[in-house]
């Protein structure tokens, strides 16, 4: 029979393995990723990207200043509903974001239908 002490202590050693694996796991596990464009800043610009199915967004970072970018909304509602919080990489033709991790820092939806409308981006360092 064990004691408490020893019970304790095995419980201890067990969540600590615990731990260890998901680390390890998480580490181990490739980042998703997002593909971004540049946005020029003006209204039609906004309209013709809206038809195409992309919602505008900027990327916030400091060291390089804010980036407004355009966005498949149904891949990052898609990667937000795995998990909001965590980190994506981003591709893009502006080398200034290309490989930044990022995560979604607000996001702005249409009050009945729940589509995305604006999403801020904040640039994670290591």
């Amino acid at each position: 029979m064990f004691s408490i002490n020893a019970f304790s202590e095995l419980c201890r050693v067990a969540l600590g393995l615990i731990y260890d694996n998901l680390m390890t796991n998480l580490r181990e596990a490739p980042m998703k990723s997002i593909t971004v464009e540049d946005r020029h800043i003006n209204h039609n610009n906004k309209s013709e990207a809206r038809k195409m199915g992309l919602v505008p967004g900027v990327v916030y970072a400091n060291g390089f200043g804010n980036h407004p970018i355009f966005v498949n909304p149904k891949i990052v509602q898609g990667l937000l509903q795995e998990d909001p919080h965590q980190q994506f990489q981003l591709e893009s033709e502006n080398t200034q974001l290309s490989g930044c991790k990022v995560k979604v820092q607000a996001q702005a939806k249409h009050p009945i239908t729940g589509a995305l409308l604006h999403v801020d981006l904040l640039v994670v360092k290591d």
